[in-house]
């Protein structure tokens, strides 16, 4: 029990000082420090477009304008896959098929047989981000994860997903069962009133410190 207890106060403690540590990240990425990436295409419109309703609109939702793209992409690739599959695949429909397969059994296999209904979201999730991180390395584009605000959605999508799996599979009891730290014991027990709000602090520093870790590690 004291351990747990250790493990909780480290992780909430750990998630302070990463946000602590961003900030300089955060001072570069929104313009308070050097330019830390290359012009893209949007920056070279505004460059001839600057006042104006149109050049504005794409320099304040530059971000969201590149994880659109991203997400675009992938609906596109996963249409054409899937628009006239055949039983003896093509190339293109086989390569799509494999990334499935194998994300499937990456998940499947640290998840157990009951990860399988995961998959879609886990797989999109994942294909998603690689999409958007990969973006920066191509000329003229951008990618998204470099931008706080995108992380902090894709962070508090998978609280939500997490938080209503949770309260799905386990019901009401147990998921608070969860938070309290599954006491059994009487020792347990007395410290529930201890565990219960250090359990929560950590639920909440996820989704910190998930956005924070990708869009540090990007930018």
């Amino acid at each position: 029990m004291t351990r747990h207890v250790m493990n909780k106060l480290f992780t909430i403690a750990g998630a302070t000082m990463l946000a602590i540590v961003s900030r300089a990240g955060y001072a570069v990425a929104s313009g308070e420090g050097e330019a830390h990436e290359l012009p893209n295409f949007i920056t070279l419109i505004y460059h001839f477009l600057a006042g104006t309703v149109v050049g504005e609109f794409l320099h304040n939702w530059e971000n969201l304008i590149f994880s659109f793209f991203a997400a675009g992409l992938l609906i596109l690739v996963v249409r054409l896959a899937s628009k006239n599959p055949k039983l003896i695949p093509g190339p293109f429909q086989n390569a799509v098929e494999f990334v499935v397969e194998e994300l499937e059994k990456f998940i499947v296999g640290i998840l157990g047989p009951r990860g399988k209904k995961f998959v879609p979201f886990l797989g999109t999730l994942f294909l998603y981000i690689l999409i958007m991180n990969y973006m920066g390395l191509i000329p003229l584009m951008k990618a998204p994860t470099a931008g706080i605000n995108q992380t902090i959605a894709l962070a508090l999508c998978v609280f939500v997903y997490v938080q209503f799996t949770g309260l799905k599979e386990n019901g009401i009891l147990g998921y608070l069962d969860h938070l309290a730290g599954q006491p059994r014991s009487t020792l347990e027990y007395l410290f529930v009133p201890m565990m219960f709000p250090l359990h929560i602090i950590e639920e909440l520093a996820k989704p910190l410190s998930l956005s924070l870790r990708l869009f540090g590690n990007i930018t």
